[in-house]
């Protein structure tokens, strides 16, 4: 069935559809705009409260409609198809300047392509939701009242009629910036805390190094100190065995003053002194020799050669 509404009114302002019941009155009204819904038949608003295959029975069903808004002239295409697997493909086109038919193309940059999801979303961007249209600017039969809504669904009514849609997407993504900002305002203080608590590290160190030159210049001075001492006691040349190097190891030193000392007992019988004499090594003798004074070393030369006479004898 193809209806000419321009033609048939012939410029009233004010037109009649008249028939019996069941003749079709609610089914050409239900689609005489270019949501896919037909308002009198749907048990729910929403989606998924209205279906095409209920209401259809060819293989292929075709609706053809041609409307303007705001001074464009646009024109809706919708196939449902029932043979073998449903499906239906929908289509949205605006008249060019040129007078060609072209797909809507939004600001956002999504085309018309015949899917239905793309279909809505077109539809909706010209002309709004279809719940506001629906309770603003088309009246079906059998529709809620505008007295048994909802605050909450008041208040999206009046939010489309005013345009506020822009204003709710711009709350939106204030919200989401909000977050971000959150986010990372918590990680810039979870590091400030970090350096804090380093900053904290590196004074306590820092005040357990006042003063840290003085007392090494002290050590340094106690070191030297300790040096000269024992540059002198090793320079010394009553303690130092003879035919040691000075620059020998001290425990080399100490071996040998050992050595002298034990071999260095005076002898009470001339024939012990000269075993003792002969027994001894060489480098213990003289180490002995070297640590006695100078008018002992003569006593216990005499004394050895008393013992040497005695035992020769």
């Amino acid at each position: 069935m193809t209806l000419d509404f321009e033609r048939l009114a012939d410029g009233a302002e004010l037109v009649a559809i008249a028939g019996a019941n069941g003749r079709g009155k609610t089914t050409l009204m239900d689609n005489m705009h270019p949501y896919l819904v037909m308002p009198s038949r749907a048990a729910l608003s929403g989606p998924g409260g209205f279906s095409y295959y209920d209401h259809v029975c060819l293989p292929e069903n075709e609706k053809d409609l041609t409307w303007s808004h705001e001074g464009r002239c646009y024109r809706s295409q919708v196939v449902i198809r029932l043979n073998g697997r449903r499906k239906t493909e929908a289509y949205l086109h605006a008249l060019s300047d040129e007078g060609q038919w072209r797909p809507v193309c939004l600001d956002d940059g999504l085309v018309s392509d015949g899917k239905v999801e793309t279909y809505t979303r077109c539809v909706e961007a010209i002309c709004g939701s279809a719940d506001t249209f629906f309770t603003s600017a088309f009246s079906a039969q059998g529709k809620r009242q505008l007295s048994t809504y909802r605050n909450a669904e008041i208040k999206s009514l009046l939010s489309d009629l005013l345009c506020q849609e822009e204003i709710r997407a711009f709350g939106q993504k204030a919200n989401d910036t909000a977050k971000l900002i959150k986010a990372g305002l918590l990680v810039i203080r979870q590091e400030s805390a970090g350096l804090d608590a380093e900053q904290a590290r590196l004074d306590a160190g820092l005040h357990r190094l006042q003063g840290a030159s003085d007392r090494v210049a002290q050590a340094l001075i106690e070191r030297q100190q300790a040096q000269q001492a024992l540059g002198i006691g090793l320079a010394m040349p009553a303690c130092r065995p003879n035919g040691i190097s000075p620059r020998a190891p001290r425990r080399v030193v100490r071996s040998c003053l050992r050595s002298a000392r034990r071999w260095s007992l005076p002898a009470r019988e001339p024939s012990r002194g000269s075993r003792l004499r002969s027994r001894m090594p060489c480098r213990a003798w003289s180490a002995w020799r070297n640590a006695l004074p100078v008018g002992g070393r003569k006593r216990s030369l005499g004394k050895a050669r008393s013992c040497n006479h005695a035992a020769s004898a």
